[in-house]
């Protein structure tokens, strides 16, 4: 019996994928906004109080542009040194929720 996969299934496959794909990319985006947005708050405008307010969507643009910008190294490695991809999933799931927690209490020790 031939085990090819058909074209159906094949489109399946690359419409999952890139639905996940860009459900990552809308995640980051607004969770990496919205810290940005309380990093506005916490530390930017009690020492800078002429500064222009920024709303969460212009925070969420913000993170855009400056993810725009990013480069990522194109080096090869060995697949027994890296992380699984649900590791990485999960990495960068978690990580703007720490960071938000740890810089509320730097706020509240700075405060």
């Amino acid at each position: 019996m031939n085990k090819e996969k058909t074209l159906k299934e094949n489109l399946g496959e690359i419409a999952i994928g890139l639905l996940k794909a860009v459900g990552k990319y809308i995640y980051g985006n607004f969770a990496y906004g919205f810290l940005l947005y309380k990093w506005m708050f916490w530390f930017i405008y009690p020492v800078f109080n002429e500064s222009p307010y920024l709303t969460y969507f212009q925070c969420v643009g913000l993170t855009i542009f400056i993810g725009l910008f990013k480069t990522y190294p194109v080096q090869i490695i060995k697949k027994e040194y890296t992380r699984t991809e649900w590791e990485v999933s999960f990495t960068k799931f978690i990580f703007p929720w720490i960071t938000l927690g740890l810089s509320y209490l730097t706020y509240l020790i700075v405060k």
